[in-house]
């Protein structure tokens, strides 16, 4: 199925961080405790701050993405959990999309649900040719 037509959308994160997440819910890094397991990429992560993107949650739009499998490389052993939300729920609520990954150049460009799936290359992304930085962002 192509990643445009799929169903969900997804985080992924430390086994660790599931007590917290039951507890309060899925955080922005903004609002978060010293306490959590980080797993992101610290580049990715010097490029949000600063940005209204510290008051969001990261979904990626398919599951086994060049950042799952980072994750999985860097720490070997540990366990992840993927959340999984649907599609749906996002459009629904008007969740912001970004069309281009934080780090793909210029400031992200931060837009309404509808906006942000108009705006992605999806063709771009179905390639999945990661050494090719266009297709990686």
């Amino acid at each position: 199925m192509a990643i445009r037509d799929q169903q969900f959308i997804y985080h992924l994160t430390s086994i660790d961080n599931v007590p917290s997440i039951v507890r309060r819910g899925l955080l922005p890094r903004a609002h978060l405790d010293a306490g959590f397991t980080d797993i992101a990429d610290p580049e990715i992560i010097e490029g949000r701050r600063g940005e209204a993107l510290e008051q969001f949650v990261p979904f990626h739009w398919f599951a086994k993405n060049p950042f799952d499998g980072r994750v999985h490389q860097d720490r070997p052993g540990e366990r992840f959990v993927l959340i999984a939300v649907a599609r749906s729920h996002a459009r629904q609520s008007n969740w912001r999309v970004i069309p281009k990954h934080p780090l793909a150049g210029g400031a992200p460009e931060l837009l309404d649900y509808d906006a942000g799936i108009g705006a992605i290359d999806w063709d771009m992304m179905e390639r999945r040719e990661y050494r090719d930085p266009l297709c990686k962002h």
